[in-house]
């Protein structure tokens, strides 16, 4: 035995919609998952990912099948207790006929964001595959409660697991090149995101908005945007057209948002379509106050006026928001260290690792 009940070298496998090197909500999520199950609970914990692309991005059909196939073939060869899926329904098809073979094993999917209206035939096939899950989960009470909603799920077998946080140390290099950005600048705003949904996007557009009044306050202001996507031409162009490029610095994709957050005297994040940032979290979890948009799940994360700001995502309020809050550095110390004690007492990548296996059977209730 390892601890809870666990057997040692146990194995269990994550299906993750996104390959290595494509950075997000999810990606983080499942790596951080596979690291507290291996060093937790002692598990053979491996992460299964699209061969071909990701699968949100991929049209062409033998790509996606050439997918699922293939982590057909790995489940088959590693004959995992418990299959943990992410966040997309195809991944269900090769992790349902896997434990169709192999029974005794169990199936949990997360939903990880909200999903659109779907034709009737879609809903049915997808709550179908659902259906044969063991268990559902959602990282958010908002997210359970608006996909129980639209695909009308029995609530038997679904529970709320609420994420962890962790913040790499990010590498010097990363650092000192952030550090020559923001030389001879304040304040230092910081957003980290990708610019793949059209809801988040243009959230940022509302910030960057925002940041055109609010430099006439501050004229040094500097907004750090790390984080790419789809997107990302077109913010350029949105922050050429208001005349910012000096005061936006697109920083790409990062190691850890740490390496940016350290200069931060602000993290905003505003988007029109939120369940529960992962971003928000880590700005919080080193002690950055954060200003966020009045959406989604972010109240299950921000508790307005002590661990955080929420303003509705207009430009007007949400400049007028950072203007507040950076003329009051002492409130925004006294947000920022409560927002730090609340993030690392409620959420705990340990806890979430034990919830999962509670839920999955892997370990008793």
């Amino acid at each position: 035995m390892c601890c809870d009940g666990v057997t040692l070298m146990t194995r269990v496998e994550i299906l993750s919609p996104y390959p290595p090197g494509i950075s997000g909500g999810i990606t983080t999520f499942s790596q951080n998952l596979k690291t507290a199950f291996e060093m937790r609970f002692g598990l053979d914990c491996s992460l299964a990912t699209p061969l071909f692309g990701p699968l949100s991005g991929s049209r062409h059909p033998l790509a996606t099948s050439g997918s699922l196939g293939l982590i057909l073939l790995q489940l088959i060869r590693r004959k995992p207790q418990a299959v943990f899926v992410q966040g997309h329904a195809a991944l269900l098809i090769p992790a349902i006929v896997y434990t169709r073979l192999f029974r005794g094993s169990t199936l949990v999917f997360t939903f990880h964001t909200e999903w659109g209206r779907m034709s009737d035939l879609k809903a049915r096939i997808i709550k179908w595959l659902l259906s044969q899950c063991t268990a559902l989960t959602f990282v958010s009470s908002y997210l359970a409660e608006r996909m129980t909603r639209l695909l009308r799920l029995p609530t038997g077998h679904s529970r709320v697991i609420l994420p962890g946080v962790a913040v790499e140390q990010p590498p010097s290099t990363e650092i000192a090149k952030i550090s020559r950005l923001v030389e001879g600048r304040s304040p230092i705003l910081t957003y980290v995101g990708k610019m793949t949904w059209k809801g988040k996007v243009e959230g940022l557009k509302v910030l960057i908005s925002a940041l055109a009044e609010v430099r006439h306050q501050w004229p040094e202001v500097l907004l750090l945007v790390a984080g790419d996507g789809p997107f990302e031409d077109e913010v350029h162009q949105f922050v050429s057209d208001l005349g910012l490029e000096r005061h936006v610095s697109f920083l790409g994709n990062v190691q850890s948002p740490e390496s940016c957050l350290r200069f931060s005297n602000l993290h905003v994040h505003i988007s029109l379509r939120e369940n529960l940032a992962l971003a928000i979290l880590e700005a919080m979890a080193v002690g950055v106050p954060v200003i966020a948009s009045d959406t989604g799940a972010v109240r299950e994360i921000v508790s307005d006026g002590q661990t955080g700001m929420l303003v509705r995502p207009e430009v007007a309020d949400v400049s007028n928001g950072i203007v507040w809050l950076l003329s009051h550095p002492e409130i925004a110390r006294a947000i920022g260290a409560a927002g730090k004690n609340s993030v690392l007492t409620k959420f705990s990548w340990s806890q979430a690792a034990r919830d999962y296996l509670r839920i999955s059977g892997t370990i008793p209730n």
